[in-house]
């Protein structure tokens, strides 16, 4: 089995996986009305995918400082409770670095 849809979440605080429950329903058209109409709440999601029979994909985030990362696996091709995935990889910085936004005064 193949895992089929997700979220990425990202937080500088231990991420609690009961509050991200929330989302274990959710659709892609569930992620985007979610993400127009979001209170920004650390909780928030950064990121959804939806795979297929591709090898490798790779998933834009918004930006944002943080320590840990929390992949949420939503579904799977088929109705299993096991979803196996081979390799997920993160490229970052380590401290401040960047920042998605700045202006100089």
């Amino acid at each position: 089995m193949t895992c089929k849809d997700g979220m990425v979440f990202v937080s500088r605080y231990p991420i609690d996986v009961e509050r991200t429950r929330v989302f274990d329903d959710f659709t892609a058209s569930d992620y985007e009305h979610y993400m127009k109409n979001k209170p920004d709440d650390d909780l928030d999601p950064v990121g959804w995918f939806s795979l297929d029979n591709e090898r490798h994909v790779v998933i834009p985030v918004e930006h944002r400082s943080a320590k840990y990362v929390l992949v949420k696996l939503i579904r799977s091709e088929l109705e299993v409770d096991n979803i196996d995935i081979q390799y997920l990889g993160f490229v970052g910085y380590s401290g401040a670095r960047s920042f998605a936004n700045a202006r100089l005064c």
